[in-house]
């Protein structure tokens, strides 16, 4: 079964074109989340199909306004989920046992084309929430007024700590060559 070609086919139903103006009027597009809550809540948790509305609502609800889903995505998710909830479709609900299957089987394609990418839009901006935080500490690193100690590893010099022991060490080697200096190099007459 080609994922792709079916998808596209279902895009070009009247149910993306209603699903299209839904999500343009804040109203409708209200009613239509009710409509689907309602649903769900009526049907409860009782067959596949149910099962897989619920995880088209709530990828629905999710992708809205965000970069997780795109509009086409958020648009056939919409429209699958409206498909389902309207009382015309290919075959009527009310046939037992496979009154349900074409809903299913618009669930199912749709699920099966939009999960792949929410997915790797969902590790997208895992990935890049991640790297905005390891910006922002280095940006608060660069910022950061240096201490004496971090200062004094960048610019090479000693800390104060370390400065004292050395001005020590500095003055008894000094001292040290000119004892030296005096003892082997006789001072110059006038």
């Amino acid at each position: 079964m080609d994922t792709e070609k079916n998808t596209q086919d279902f895009e070009k139903t009247k149910w993306m074109q209603r699903m299209a103006d839904i999500i343009k009027d804040p109203q409708m597009l209200a009613k239509f989340e009710k409509a689907v809550g309602d649903w769900l809540a009526k049907k409860g948790n009782s067959n596949a199909t149910v099962k897989r509305a619920d995880q088209a609502y709530r990828l629905f609800k999710s992708g809205q306004g965000k970069e997780l889903l795109t509009p086409r995505n958020v648009l056939l998710l919409g429209a699958a989920l409206l498909y389902l909830i309207s009382p015309v479709d290919s075959i009527p609900d009310l046939v037992p046992f496979i009154g349900l299957l074409d809903d299913l089987g618009v669930l199912s394609l749709v699920l099966s084309a939009v999960i792949p990418a929410f997915i790797k839009n969902e590790i997208l901006q895992e990935q890049r929430e991640e790297l905005q935080q390891e910006a922002l500490a280095i940006e608060q690193d660069l910022n950061a007024t240096p201490n004496s100690d971090a200062e004094a590893r960048i610019n090479d010099t000693p800390t104060e700590d370390e400065q004292a022991p050395a001005a020590s060490a500095d003055r008894s080697f000094s001292a040290a060559i000119r004892r030296l200096a005096a003892k082997f190099m006789p001072r110059a007459k006038k």
